[in-house]
This record gives structure tokens, C-alpha cells and sequence, in this order.
């Protein structure tokens, strides 16, 4: 577990733009992210600790605005999700079934993200316009798809929603997961490498859980390394430091505490994966 403690006097004051510094010149010259002994990984180390949390609100808050033809792209992939009572009950079936022995997801902050997809869809209901999305949330339309494929995976045929899909044979079923679990790697293809969040990494995840529930082992072992790879960029690898500042409360540390700790299960997860 990572350690409250009192912050050194060094990372109180106005640092944002010596980090903004220090992460572009970072991003430039190739530097990873690490304490592996380089020069750059030991400039300001204290500061990194209070510029993960900065980045983390800024990947949520931060708009990344769409090109026309990338909004209709997106718009005609949404217009493939069933009603949203059936995704309801599809997620429920996911949490339910699956999620307790693959541990993929937690259910909290999934559904707390859910919420905010919910409302920005609505927008593209009412209105016929896909807004400007997070990367959070974009990144999150793909794992929405995903959680679908796999929940479909497990689906009972005397379920409301298996009525409502007409999927009463396994034949259907798995055609129709096929067909989601591929608008995920539609959507994961527009949103790009580019502003990766947690969400990217349990996409990638989900995706090598479906790949391997259909016996497609190899291109699961692809995607799982695909995970891997964004979870060091994003720094899962490394022990976090929380501090209790004078500008935060304790409701607040707890929440980063726990945050901490939800990174740190996914990144044991995708460790034990790659055994």
C-alpha cells in the first residue's frame, strides 16, 4: 500500500510550469517514465508525485475535439449499441458472471464513467450530435463495446435481453459478441495512441479476455502485451507516493489512496496474465 505522509517542503508552491517543462523534453527525447537509473528519471521526483494527480483530472477534464468525418464515424458505430435497458442488464450480466473470477474491471469507477457516457450520449439522442468527448470517455466507448462481447459470452438464453436481441442460439450469440467486440477495436482505432488513460489499458484487457474465450490465443497475447505497454507509459510499474497536503482533505487523499491502489491491482493483474 502506498504511504500518507506529510509532503517535503520542496513539492508545496507553484510548480506547473517546470513540470509542463520537464514532461515535454521527456516526450521528445524518448525518456520513459521510470526510476531506472537514468539522469532525467531522477530530475524533480517529489514534483512527479504531485503532476500525477494533475495529469489524471486533466485526461478526464480535457476535450479532444472530433473531425466531421470522425464524429459521423463514431456516431454510426453508437447507432449499433441495443437500447439502453439492454445494455443495463448486459452489464449486470458481465459483473455478475464474469467478473468475479477475470477481475477486470471495478465495478465502482466503471460505473461512475458510465454515467458520464450516458449523459454526453444523450447529447448525440436529443440533438443528433456527437459532443466533443474526454479521452477518458472515448477510450471508454470501445471498453463499453467490449464489456458487451464478453457479457454476450456468458448470456443465458431465457434472459430479457437474449429475447430482446434475438439471440436464442449460441450461434447468434457469438456472431452478435463477434460484431461488438470488432466496434471496439473500431472505436480503439480512431481514438489512437495518442492521451492513453486506464480506461485504454482495460480495453486492451477486455479485448484479450474475448480473444481468449474464442480460442484465438495468439491475437490475445497481442493484445494483453498492447495493455502492458500503455500501463508502463502510464506508469502503473511504479510505487506511487499519496501526501496529505494543506490544500487537500483527508476525503480527498483517501480517494487518491484508493485510486492508487485500483491502478495497482490492474497492474498485478496484467502481470499475472503474462506468466
Amino acid at each position: 500500500m502506498p504511504v500518507l505522509q506529510s509532503p517535503p517542503a520542496s513539492t508545496i508552491g507553484d510548480q506547473s510550469s517546470a513540470l509542463d517543462a520537464d514532461y515535454r523534453l521527456r516526450d521528445q527525447i524518448g525518456y520513459a517514465y521510470t526510476d531506472d537509473g537514468n539522469y532525467l528519471s531522477k530530475i524533480q521526483e517529489e514534483q512527479m508525485v504531485e503532476a500525477d494527480k494533475e495529469i489524471q483530472t486533466m485526461r478526464f477534464q480535457r476535450i479532444i475535439p472530433l473531425p466531421e468525418a470522425t464524429r459521423q464515424e463514431l456516431c454510426g458505430i453508437f447507432a449499433r449499441l441495443p437500447h439502453r435497458l439492454v445494455v443495463r442488464e448486459l452489464i449486470d450480466i458481465y459483473f455478475a458472471e464474469a467478473n468475479w473470477y477475470f477481475a477486470v474491471l471495478e465495478q465502482y469507477y466503471f460505473e461512475k464513467l458510465y454515467n458520464s457516457w450516458c449523459i454526453h450520449n444523450d447529447c448525440l439522442t436529443e440533438h443528433g450530435q456527437l459532443p466533443d468527448l474526454p479521452p477518458d470517455l472515448l477510450h471508454f466507448s470501445a471498453l463499453l463495446f467490449h464489456v458487451l462481447a464478453v457479457s454476450l459470452q456468458f448470456l443465458s438464453p431465457d434472459t430479457n435481453c437474449s429475447r430482446a436481441l434475438r439471440v436464442d442460439s449460441f450461434t447468434a450469440r457469438d456472431r452478435l459478441s463477434s460484431n461488438y467486440s470488432t466496434s471496439g477495436v473500431e472505436i480503439a482505432r480512431i481514438a489512437g495512441a495518442l492521451d492513453p488513460t486506464i480506461t485504454t489499458v482495460q480495453n486492451d484487457l477486455m479485448r484479450a479476455l474475448w480473444l481468449k474465450n474464442c480460442s484465438r490465443g495468439r491475437e490475445a497475447w497481442h493484445a494483453l502485451g498492447s495493455a502492458i505497454r500503455t500501463a508502463q507509459e502510464l506508469g502503473f510499474h511504479q510505487q506511487s507516493k499519496v501526501y496529505q497536503t494543506p490544500r487537500s482533505t483527508l476525503e480527498e487523499t483517501l480517494t487518491e489512496l484508493w485510486y492508487d491502489e485500483y491502478k495497482r491491482r490492474l497492474w498485478i493483474k496484467l502481470f499475472s496474465w503474462d506468466r
